[in-house]
């Protein structure tokens, strides 16, 4: 792949399958370093955990030291800016991927960027999205089609904040 492309080549995966044996993970992460990938994302949860527990943190401070010069990105169980900056800084990984973090929380990417304590925002920020995100999706389909999507999309959003 890296000689295929011009643009960086990232890898993601999980720890494991089943939570009980990593060979296959560090023989994956061998091979990615040393076909030059430009950075692993790792989630440390095995597959079968869904998301489910939680995910392990230190077992990224592990891979960074196997692979020093490598960039590591972790991911999971990142839904605050505080968890995010606490969960870099003890297992000295390069970055973080936030995914479930970001559903119903846009704000937590510019409170990583200003770098200010998490404060919930008002009423009046969140209905603000939410007309944004509205009049986005009226500009894709008609009015009618527009609302069912919007209804559509909040009951997705609330099943998933219950995984």
């Amino acid at each position: 792949m890296r000689e295929a492309v011009d643009c960086p080549v990232t890898m993601k995966l999980r720890t494991s399958f089943n939570g009980e044996s990593y060979g296959n993970f560090w023989d994956i992460c061998s091979r990615a370093v040393a076909g030059k990938v430009d950075a692993l994302i790792v989630h440390p949860r095995a597959v079968c955990q869904r998301f489910s527990g939680q995910a392990d943190w230190q077992f990224l401070s592990e891979l960074k030291k196997r692979f020093p010069s490598t960039i590591i990105f972790g991911s999971g169980d990142l839904f605050s800016a505080d968890a995010i900056k606490n969960n870099m800084k003890s297992s000295g990984v390069d970055g973080a991927v936030i995914a479930r973090g970001a559903i119903g929380n846009p704000w937590i990417f510019n409170q990583l960027r200003e770098g200010k304590d998490f404060l919930a925002p008002t009423l009046q920020q969140q209905g603000q999205v939410i007309l944004k995100h509205f009049s986005l999706v009226c500009k894709l389909y008609e009015h009618k089609k527009a609302i069912r999507y919007f209804e559509n999309s909040r009951c997705l959003l609330q099943t998933s904040s219950l995984a």
